[in-house]
């Protein structure tokens, strides 16, 4: 409300404000929203303090049940241990071969991987070949045209030495020689610059379905079977520039059907056949420093003729043939014998970390496979990865195939219980 008053002749303009009460009925309705607010903030505290109590409770009862480490051992009192990165990777379907093949290798050497001899896919009168392809895994394409092996061969074995070589050793010249275990002594070598083959130093033992490794300028041919099929525990060393091979220190078990891979000089040979005619589980690990065997933890299955690659410093173990459970005659060696029957492929692909000893099962292969060939390429320009290429499905039906494992390296976490 405004009034006006005249003084002295002086208009002044007075306002007043005029104030007002809220009725009390309002009053008591702001006191009990108060009141109500206060009550559920108790409430709610309370609730809360208790859910944290019972979270905390729970949270002590599995840490007394389940524990989460970096070490793959169980420790005292824990029984079981699951690795975080089980099931870990994927697989690719890649660039199939020109043709189906099996019981070839497959070898990573300056930058491409080539893929050398093996057998083809007919059933009646299998040929053993001498090709050689070069895959290229930044385009995923095949290279043709390369010189072929003077001898061919399948069930043999290859390594590249300084990036620049190749070698391949043992094996089998044809299929009746494979029937009757008559295994190749010769070793040749392939220079990738002019794409031309050499004879090298032949081996001291004839040898088939053995594993070859290279490490820092040395050779060495390990296991796989005699003229007989009895299973080797031999080794044999080529230094570089030497005219011959040297005996070295044999395996703590013979065994065949093998294949190898080197992680920081050290020599990993998993699985293989032996001389109770089962496969194996174990995991053969070879020193040159210290010219020593030792054997680390076992695979979490047994199995022959599988495919080895290095990958980030981790080793894996791809597919591979594992016993029927049948027993029958076979005529292998020199004459008919009880034998088990094999010949059934595996899906299952296995990792080992050297670092702390464990295996963990990775992302299987999306078909099965067996005697076929696969290689690593580290990130250099082409996607880190492994190659897998043809092999045997089941029975011994060739495929030219090829697929792709891609997997990215993270910590290895591990989940401890108790029983």
């Amino acid at each position: 409300m405004t009034s006006t008053a005249a003084t002295d002749g002086v208009s002044l303009e007075i306002s007043k404000v005029e104030s007002h009460t809220p009725p009390l009925k309002n009053m008591a309705f702001i006191l009990v929203a108060f009141g109500v607010l206060m009550v559920t903030s108790v409430v709610s505290i309370g609730v809360a303090a208790a859910l944290w109590v019972r979270v905390d409770q729970l949270e002590t009862k599995l840490n007394d049940r389940v524990l989460v480490s970096t070490d793959a051992a169980a420790p005292s009192g824990f029984m079981t241990s699951q690795s975080m990165l089980t099931g870990e990777g994927s697989w690719a379907a890649g660039t199939a071969m020109p043709s189906a093949h099996s019981d070839q290798q497959a070898v990573t050497c300056a930058g491409m991987v080539y893929l050398l001899g093996g057998q083809d896919a007919s059933q009646t009168n299998p040929t053993v070949l001498g090709d050689v392809l070069a895959f290229d895994p930044v385009n995923e394409v095949y290279r043709a045209g390369l010189a072929p092996m003077p001898t061919p061969r399948y069930r043999f074995s290859a390594a590249c030495l300084d990036d620049q070589h190749i070698y391949v050793a043992g094996g089998f010249e044809n299929a009746t020689a494979g029937n009757a275990g008559w295994s190749l002594r010769t070793v040749d070598v392939y220079t990738i610059a002019t794409n031309t083959w050499a004879g090298a130093p032949p081996l001291a033992v004839a040898r088939g379905d053995l594993a070859l490794a290279a490490v820092d300028g040395d050779l060495y041919a390990i296991g796989g079977y005699d003229w007989s099929y009895n299973p080797l525990a031999s080794v044999e060393k080529l230094s570089r520039g030497a005219g011959a091979w040297v005996s070295g220190v044999p395996m703590l078990t013979p065994k065949g059907d093998l294949q190898a891979a080197v992680i920081d000089g050290k020599v990993y040979v998993p699985g293989g056949w032996n001389v109770e005619h089962t496969f194996l589980s174990e995991l053969a690990i070879f020193d040159p420093l210290s010219s020593s065997w030792s054997l680390g933890s076992a695979m979490g299955a047994p199995r022959g003729d599988m495919a080895v690659a290095a990958l980030d410093s981790n080793l894996f173990v791809v597919g591979g043939e594992m016993w029927s459970g049948v027993m029958s005659t076979c005529d292998w060696g020199w004459g008919p014998e009880e034998c088990a029957v094999n010949l059934i492929p595996m899906h299952g692909v296995e990792m080992y970390s050297p670092g702390d000893g464990s295996w963990t099962h990775m992302a299987p292969l999306p078909a099965s496979r067996f005697r076929f060939a696969a290689a690593a390429v580290e990130g250099r320009g082409a996607e880190g990865a492994i190659y897998a290429f043809g092999g045997h499905a089941h029975g011994e039906v060739a495929v030219n195939s090829q697929d792709t494992f891609h997997y990215v390296p993270r910590t290895n976490l591990f989940f401890h219980s108790r029983p």
